[in-house]
């Protein structure tokens, strides 16, 4: 560790970053270095990388690797296809959560694990993107020590309506590769004349390298939006700009000088270790937004949910109750908080665990379960049946079905699926033990042959004791 971190000090010699504008530039250029980069990782994208092949351009994607294969995001296939087009695939985290928040153990499982699933994929990862663009100097230390040459923020330049007085572009050598600097993101309400500007401003400075930040491509679909159209018409400017020479367009390894660095490892850091119980099962221990630490509310569908600190079991205050008011689909509830290490209870393949919850409500409930895998990713595994309403405090006693394979954690709990009123007090999960633990194979075919020899010969007996005894009377 301390010699990696060696081998990644501080500062753009150390890393070998070079100016873009000499190493990188398209003939006659002495513009900037224009970056095009996509965070998150979600399908719209899938359309900007076909625009960006289409002009001969090459943007870097920086994915969510824990979110590859859900609904909504990338595939792997999706993934390999961007990258045959000659993108660069960068690392985002497993789970996007805000760095700086969570402890530095999880920060570090959070990027080493992305890294080691990107490379694991095929992939190349060079630079990072904080999430929520959140960091610390810990956070920064735990992307060198993880393999990452370079990480870019969200905000710090000059753009539109934010930081008017600040660079137009990062100077080159960059001063901090871990902090490396853009003008924001893109949402709904730029027009292409304002990100036009944005350009033109940075190319007045004479050079420097102005990473642009996007999100998803798609018409006002969401607050961090562009619309395909507008995405394809500043494309094809950038495209025209670059043949004029008066900027270039490169990904954020060839911008920084890194592509043709050889690639560092990825130190092998395991899943956190945690009780294989539920952290603060009590819900007693709260933060200092007064929700109870290691818990997440968690309502899906569409419906109208609210959480907030009730009574427990005895007077105490370590209780949460949940009120759905309007209900179309999905459901509501308490959950650990799906992580790789602080919260999640660790749990392993083909176990059994007995899940048991305090709890009061108007209407019935049910667990629903969450599996974590070797990749990081959660996903649904299963539910439990429906335990009755109950107006006095009852206790959900519930045995899972064995863990699918390649399960690392398991997040549970009890779930409202209408209209009414759950609270829910203190949780445990703990590994059941079968005694004889199921067969199969000619094993098993063989000890049924002998139980079913046994048995026989038990019930001839049988019939052998009463005969003796009726004749006996």
């Amino acid at each position: 560790m301390l010699a990696m971190a060696a081998a990644t000090a501080v500062g753009s010699a150390a890393l070998g970053i070079a100016s873009p504008a000499s190493a990188h530039a398209a003939p006659g250029s002495s513009g900037p270095v224009v970056s095009i980069t996509f965070d998150d990782s979600t399908a719209d994208q899938l359309a900007a990388a076909d625009v960006l092949e289409r002009l001969g351009l090459r943007a870097t994607f920086f994915v969510i690797s824990g979110h590859i294969d859900e609904p909504g995001y990338f595939t792997r296939d999706d993934l390999d296809r961007v990258a045959r087009q000659g993108h660069e695939i960068g690392g985002h985290t497993v789970l996007h959560p805000r760095l700086a928040e969570v402890s530095a153990d999880e920060a570090r499982r959070e990027i080493c694990l992305d890294r080691t699933n990107l490379t694991e994929w095929g992939h190349e990862p060079r630079v990072l993107a904080y999430p929520f663009s959140s960091t610390a100097p810990s956070v920064e230390d735990s992307a060198r020590s993880c393999g990452y040459d370079a990480a870019r923020l969200v905000g710090g330049l000059a753009a539109r309506d934010s930081c008017v007085a600040c660079d137009k572009t990062e100077a080159m050598p960059l001063q901090d590769p871990f902090s490396a600097r853009s003008p924001g993101q893109f949402d709904p309400t730029w027009t292409l004349p304002e990100m036009q500007t944005l350009v033109l401003d940075a190319e007045r400075t004479g050079g420097g390298w102005l990473p642009l930040v996007f999100h998803h491509i798609c018409d006002a679909c969401e607050d961090n939006a562009v619309g395909l159209t507008q995405f394809s018409a500043f494309a094809d400017w950038l495209a025209a700009r670059q043949a004029a020479g008066t900027l270039t367009v490169r990904t954020a390894s060839e911008a920084l000088g890194l592509a043709a660095l050889p690639l560092r490892e990825t130190p092998d850091v395991p899943f956190g270790a945690p009780p294989s119980s539920p952290v603060n099962p009590t819900l007693e221990d709260r933060g200092p937004d007064g929700r109870p630490v290691c818990w997440t509310f968690a309502p899906s569908g569409v419906n109208t949910a609210t959480v907030a600190a009730a009574p427990g079991r005895g007077g105490g205050s370590g209780a949460e109750r949940i009120t759905v008011t309007e209900y179309r689909s999905g459901d509501a509830k308490l959950l650990p908080t799906m992580d790789l290490g602080d919260c999640a209870p660790a749990a392993s393949e083909g176990h059994r665990y007995r899940l048991a919850t305090g709890f009061q409500s108007d209407a019935p409930v049910q667990y629903a379960l969450f599996v974590r895998d070797f990749h990081g990713s959660w996903s649904y595994w299963t539910s439990s049946p429906f335990f009755a309403a109950s107006e006095r405090w009852d206790e959900a006693r519930w045995v899972t079905p064995e863990t699918p394979p390649g399960t690392t954690a398991l997040s549970f709990g009890l779930a409202l699926t209408g209209v009414g009123s759950l609270t829910v007090d203190s949780t445990t999960m703990t590994p059941t033990v079968d005694p004889f633990p199921p067969l199969s194979g000619p094993r098993a075919l063989a000890i049924a042959a002998i139980s079913g020899a046994a048995a026989l010969v038990l019930a001839t007996i049988g019939l052998w004791v009463r005969r003796a005894r009726r004749t006996a009377h």
